[in-house]
């Protein structure tokens, strides 16, 4: 009988496969907390990525908006509209993302609202954009929207990308130490599990320089957008500075073709009066046209303040539908048979309080446009109203004001302006008239006297429809009386008198004119050319009856010296005179209000009737007549 052997278990094979069952368990469960490393690295860098492609959506949407705000081209807002979409989605994976990490969610949460309120003022700014001339937007860095909220973006973008650069670092550094640990377990154990992390070793180095090369793309994509939003703003500035110049050059050149053409009709009108000396009809006509010629340099010096508001109003209360009416026969005689004028009054008008003869020329200069887009035939309309500027015209509208207006409409149905025409509408010596049609400061002149008078233009165009243009006068509470300079004489100069003028005028040509036309009204008239002059004169004989002073003189101005004067004689009268606006020289605080003030350029007959106004106020102690003739 064979006894049975009793069958030997391969423990040490078994022992090596429990190791190798043990090593690949462990093996297991250390590649995959590597491989939940990875993946949350992966989606670390995701992160990142989004955050990044979100900062360059987001700088590519204002470049195109600066863009728009300069060119207004279509492609620009093509620009903003799909960057406007890929923000949006970006914002939304990013919330899909980071749903499981509370604090970045929080702060996707707070800059998700900031960047809609961002896209919503690109929106606001692009749309104001269509109808508006750039140069009449605010476009200050303290508007809701703009530079503060793009910092504050960049903040929360900042703060995102450094807590996920911090995870992701985290997270390299634990597959880093979980793949340490398995590749030496596994080589303690069995050249299987060897190969295995070797494997995975590979595969997590691998990740790890994809992971760094990503994050280096991401970093460099980062300095590109930087870089390229600096180079944007700089053309911007560039392109900014560019049509400022352009617009300076354009008034410049204006002013020097108009001045240089009614200076042709002065020198050649004065020289042909010295060739035609001998013959007084001739010589009358000479100086008839030189007259016409200066006339025309002063009033187009009244237009150029009108335009840069500095112009001398004389505000009173004014009924806007009586003055639209009373305008009928001007407006028939100015536009011509061909014009058909519809008014249109609203009924219960409030009152305005701006200067009627500026207005009426305002309303004349509207009517004129008008009646060159009808070509010389059809059919305009005025209409007034009571308008209420409220906060969301003003928000559109950022130039006015909010409150209560008196509105002036004029329409016509003409050819209309394109846009680029449009938005130079106000630009002084701007036309599109034919040459001898237009001097281009109409619609500059309008412009001005309405912000004077602290109101609002506003105008709409469409090509072959027609022209609308509103004046929005603000309506009369109350306000200072402000003295109208008196017209000019057309008659006969005021009663001579023998009182003594004391003269104070720095240019050498005007001085010797002026002192020329007070001698000849038959006052007693004494120069001097400064204010220390003057008072050296004033000390050796005090009885002079008037101080007629220039305002603006190098060293010792009109002001200063009319107060040192009366220190020396306290009756003597001071008459002003100077080539700003009054009210231009009374802000700069050069005048007082109320004060005497003759305007240059005047005539003879103007200066005796302000002379004889002074004298005549003066009352009899303080007008002292000249105990004998001649001019000192």
């Amino acid at each position: 009988m064979v006894e049975a052997t009793p069958r030997k278990i391969p423990l040490m094979s078994l022992a090596g496969l429990g190791i190798v069952i043990v090593a690949g368990l462990i093996a297991l469960l250390i590649a995959s907390g590597v491989s939940s490393s990875n993946r949350w690295a992966d989606h670390s860098v995701q992160v990142q990525t989004r955050i990044v492609e979100l900062g360059e959506r987001l700088a590519t949407h204002d470049g195109a908006l600066r863009g728009y705000m300069i060119s207004r081209e279509p492609a620009m807002r093509d620009d903003m509209r799909d960057s406007r979409h890929d923000i949006l989605l970006r914002v939304a994976e990013l919330r899909e993302l980071l749903r499981d990490n509370e604090p970045q969610l929080r702060e996707i949460d707070a800059v998700a609202p900031l960047i809609r309120q961002r896209l919503i003022y690109g929106e606001h700014m692009s749309a104001e954009r269509d109808h508006k001339p750039l140069y009449a937007m605010n476009l200050s860095a303290a508007q809701p929207g703009s530079l503060p909220l793009i910092l504050a973006i960049r903040q929360h973008l900042g703060r995102m990308f450094a807590t996920e650069s911090a995870l992701l670092a985290a997270r390299q550094k634990q597959a880093q130490q979980r793949t340490a640990l398995l590749s030496i377990g596994l080589v303690a154990t069995v050249l299987l599990v060897v190969v295995i992390a070797y494997l995975t070793i590979s595969e997590a180095q691998a990740r790890s320089l994809s992971i760094e090369a990503a994050h280096r793309e991401a970093r460099a994509a980062a300095e590109a957008a930087e870089s390229e939003m600096r180079a944007r703003e700089q053309v911007e500035e560039q392109l900014r500075h560019i049509q400022k110049m352009e617009s300076i050059g354009q008034l410049t050149g204006g002013i020097a073709h108009d001045f240089n053409n009614m200076l042709a009709v002065v020198i050649g009108s004065l020289d042909m009066a010295r060739r035609r000396i001998d013959d007084p009809d001739r010589l009358q006509r000479s100086l008839a046209s030189a007259m016409e010629g200066a006339g025309r340099a002063a009033s187009l010096v009244s237009r150029l303040l009108a335009y840069s508001r500095r112009q001398s109003l004389a505000p009173a209360a004014v009924d806007p539908n009586r003055l639209v009416g009373d305008m009928s026969n001007l407006l028939g005689r100015t536009l011509g048979e061909g014009i058909e004028v519809e008014t249109e009054l609203a009924g219960d008008i409030w009152p305005t309080f701006v200067d009627p003869l500026q207005l009426e020329n305002a309303i004349v200069n509207l009517a004129v446009n008008a009646r060159d887009a009808l070509g010389g035939r059809g059919r305009m309309t005025i209409r007034t109203g009571n308008a209420t500027l409220d906060e969301g015209y003003i928000r559109s509208h950022p130039d006015a004001a909010p409150g209560d207006y008196v509105m002036i409409m004029v329409r016509d149905f003409g050819s209309g302006m394109p846009p680029d025409v449009l938005a130079r509408a106000f630009d002084p010596f701007f036309t599109t008239k034919g040459v001898g049609r237009g001097t281009g400061l109409g619609l500059s002149q309008v412009f001005g006297f309405v912000k004077q008078s602290g109101g609002h233009i506003g105008i709409e165009s469409v090509v072959g429809h027609g022209t609308t243009i509103r004046l929005f006068l603000p309506r009369h509470e109350a306000a200072p009386a402000i003295v109208r300079e008196p017209a000019p004489v057309a008659g006969p100069a005021p009663v001579r008198g023998g009182e003594r003028i004391l003269l104070v005028e720095d240019d050498d040509r005007v001085r010797q004119f002026s002192r020329d036309a007070v001698a000849d009204l038959g006052y007693v008239v004494t120069a001097a050319p400064d204010g220390v002059a003057a008072l050296a004169l004033i000390e050796q004989s005090p009885d002079y009856a008037i101080l007629f002073t220039d305002v603006v003189m190098p060293g010792m101005g009109g002001t200063e010296l009319a107060a040192a004067a009366r220190e020396k004689q306290p009756n003597i009268r001071i008459l002003y005179t100077t080539g700003y606006a009054h009210e231009a020289i009374a802000r700069e605080g050069l005048l007082e209000p109320g004060v005497d003030v003759l305007l240059k350029p005047f005539t003879v007959a103007q200066l005796a009737q302000k002379l004889r106004d002074v004298l005549d106020k003066a009352g009899p102690d303080a007008v002292q007549a000249a105990a004998s003739g001649g001019n000192a």
